[in-house]
């Protein structure tokens, strides 16, 4: 299952979540590249995602695709 996050104001993609670091939003299936916990859901936090076309932090769109 891939998962995809937009904004949405803008529906634009080039969007980050905070764990202990901002990452690509849309990269974070590679754990092993950031060392994420697992247990980790910024996408549940609203002031936790960031759209980098808007240059603010929001509750991001996410979408599950088979």
């Amino acid at each position: 299952m891939k998962v995809t996050y937009t904004c949405p104001t803008c529906h634009g993609s080039n969007v980050q979540l905070c764990f202990p670091c901002w990452v690509d939003a849309n990269d974070i299936d590679d754990k092993e590249k950031y060392e994420l916990d697992a247990e980790a859901s910024p996408e549940q936090d609203s002031t936790k995602g960031f759209c980098q076309n808007c240059g603010d932090t929001k509750l991001l769109d996410r979408e599950e695709e088979e």
